[in-house]
């Protein structure tokens, strides 16, 4: 389906189907997506807003292209694209962190992210119980220090950070090796990173408000977020 010579300030939802259909958007509407699955997903209109509805756990494209002024909303759910450029994702995932526009997480209070990896490196099969092919980008809708992807941030985080501390890991598996403020290295900045977001995630071991009660004096993770000066080239 494609959306063309149409005004702005109309909304618009759609089921385009089980994943043979695409849906290109060519004019600055505020579309909502009622399916999880499309083949292709082209956003091409400046202003243009795409939304998916929370609680789905996924959404999954064979390929995306986003205007650099139109902006992806996944909510709560976790991204799968089966192929394209990671680098290119990632830099949309942390302008949508910083703005309006790219890649957004919209329920967030300043500790959530869509952390990444690139599948060619890690080898899943499936995903959220959805297949996945080798080449995917994947990313799941997690708590910053959630390093090892399982829904919380807790003391095995900082395992992995132990293991890889002093490196720098390549794009694709750097939030797996730890480096969960994004700048491209494994340090001892990723720590703090955990300790700010210490049992929050899946299940909610402890309220933010009470833990940053804690940790007042630390910084936000917005304020040490710098986008990654190697990977954005």
């Amino acid at each position: 389906r494609q959306y063309s010579g149409l005004k702005g300030g109309l909304t618009v939802t759609v089921s385009p189907g089980g994943g043979e259909n695409s849906l290109q958007i060519d004019v600055p509407l505020l579309v909502t997506l009622d399916s999880q699955r499309l083949h292709d997903l082209m956003i091409n209109a400046p202003g243009a807003t795409l939304v998916v509805p929370q609680g789905q756990q996924f959404v999954h494209f064979g390929s995306l292209s986003l205007d650099a002024a139109a902006e992806l909303d996944l909510n709560d759910n976790d991204l799968i694209i089966d192929s394209g450029s990671f680098l290119t994702v990632r830099s949309r995932v942390i302008e949508g962190f910083a703005g309006t526009s790219g890649i957004t997480s919209s329920p967030n209070d300043g500790s959530q992210i869509l952390a990444l990896f690139d599948n060619s490196l890690v080898g899943k099969s499936e995903w959220n119980g959805e297949p996945v092919p080798a080449g995917a980008i994947i990313g799941k809708y997690t708590r910053f220090g959630d390093v090892n992807l399982d829904g919380q941030v807790t003391g095995d985080d900082y395992a992995v950070i132990d293991s890889n501390l002093n490196t720098e890991p390549v794009a694709g598996l750097a939030w797996l090796s730890g480096d969960a403020n994004l700048d491209g290295l494994v340090t001892g900045d990723d720590y703090t990173v955990i300790d700010s977001n210490l049992g929050l995630g899946a299940g909610n071991l402890f309220s933010r408000s009470a833990h940053l009660s804690a940790r007042e004096e630390r910084p936000t993770i917005a304020a040490r977020l710098t986008p990654d000066r190697r990977f954005s080239r």
